[in-house]
């Protein structure tokens, strides 16, 4: 397990990191919302959705919280710990930073249709950048947020927290999905793009016949 110290100033270069991209985030994705309306909307149960910001709430900032008062937040008996477990913590960094870059990535790409639940009028299907191999790579790096956070911070409680994340976001990608397949939503555009991409994460392709 990484010293308290060291782990401390990890905790406060991710709330960095936490405070300075939710500000750019809300930039990008605030630009024509005011002007924005739906054509159709995702049918997700009010619950799936408060879990879901749950989640991301304490992911984001529980690094915060280590940062202020890393006394009751590591080392303690909220914290699972094993041999070598620093290498543990070292992957999490990497899948942290993998998240956060593909969480602003996805940001800039989306804009203003980053967080709206269904399809709005004049969107586009986004087929570019992480979206031309994954459908929801937004989903894939809060993910990799959560299940670097606990990693680094070997925290039971973040560790839940990763475990619901992935499982929330099985339920709304196939909600959105269903959606977005339909006739309101891009229909045989995205079906046949579904056909191409991995939900998650980037499709194995089987060899594809030299003709």
């Amino acid at each position: 397990m990484l010293d308290a110290f060291a782990v401390r100033l990890i905790a406060v270069v991710m709330a960095i990191v936490v405070v300075a991209g939710l500000l750019v985030m809300f930039r990008w994705e605030m630009g024509g919302r005011g002007t924005m309306k739906l054509r159709a909307s995702t049918p997700i149960a009010r619950g799936a959705n408060v879990g879901w910001t749950g989640t991301q709430m304490v992911s984001f900032f529980y690094p915060v919280v280590v940062a202020i008062v890393p006394g009751i937040t590591y080392g303690t008996v909220l914290n699972f710990s094993f041999p070598y477990d620093s290498a543990l913590q070292l992957l999490g960094i990497f899948l942290w930073c993998v998240g956060a870059v593909l969480l602003l990535w996805c940001s800039r790409l989306l804009g203003s249709i980053m967080t709206i639940d269904g399809v709005a009028e004049g969107h586009k299907l986004m087929t570019r950048g992480p979206f031309a191999t994954i459908r929801h790579p937004t989903y894939t790096a809060w993910v990799l947020l959560a299940l670097g956070a606990a990693g680094i911070f070997l925290s039971y409680v973040l560790l839940v927290v990763a475990v619901l994340t992935v499982a929330l976001a099985r339920l709304l990608a196939s909600r959105e999905e269903q959606l977005l397949a339909s006739p309101e939503g891009f229909g045989e555009e995205y079906r046949a793009y579904m056909k191409e991409t991995g939900r998650f994460l980037p499709k194995l392709r089987s060899r594809r016949r030299s003709s």
